[in-house]
């Protein structure tokens, strides 16, 4: 429910009539178990979505990229060391030069991603008409939502939507794919 919910406000469900195309560039920072239900909406929603994954664990990028069939040049190991990890540089680095995402999603857990990342992201790599979104509902401090370069770009930013009006939704897609996920929620960490 919280996936389809959240795929709804991004535009996701609604992109390929809004915006003309249907391939859409995501990236999903934390590829847990909701970062997973989060791909796996998206991919419903929108077949030919293409979706970018990056997390500080390794084997959860495996488990979720081979459950999901994002290869591997579109996973990224993100390495608690450095300093900047989701900068242009090293998103570019990693995916390709001047990539820019039509959604990036925010699964990594509470208190991961700062404001200051989180508006940086937003001017550096979600293209012009695009959405962040996060899935912390406790907010996120020092984000500069209405920064001029991000109003005169379309771009948005959503912080904890509620998930009640999508539990038929959940039922459904729970249902008819219980046969492909059932494995995969005794695999992942806190799945």
């Amino acid at each position: 429910a919280c996936a389809k919910t959240s795929c709804d406000a991004m535009g996701i469900s609604n992109f390929k009539q809004m915006r003309g195309f249907d391939d859409p560039k995501m990236l999903i920072i934390g590829a847990g178990r909701i970062g997973a239900w989060h791909a796996a909406v998206a991919q419903d929603l929108l077949p030919n979505i293409v979706i970018y994954l990056a997390d500080i664990d390794e084997e959860n990028l495996i488990i979720v990229g081979n459950l999901l069939g994002i290869p591997k040049n579109r996973r990224y190991l993100v390495s608690e060391d450095s300093k900047n990890q989701y900068s242009r540089e090293k998103l570019g680095l990693c995916f390709g030069k001047n990539i820019l995402f039509d959604f990036i999603l925010d699964a990594a857990g509470h208190d991961v991603l700062d404001g200051k990342t989180i508006t940086r992201l937003l001017r550096e790599s979600v293209a012009n008409g695009g959405a962040f979104c996060t899935t912390s509902h406790a907010g996120i401090k020092g984000v500069e939502a209405g920064h001029p370069n991000l109003v005169l770009g379309m771009k948005r930013f959503l912080n904890g939507i509620s998930p009640q009006n999508n539990f038929d939704y959940a039922i459904t897609f729970l249902s008819a794919n219980l046969k492909k996920y059932a494995h995969f929620m005794v695999e992942i960490k806190g799945g």
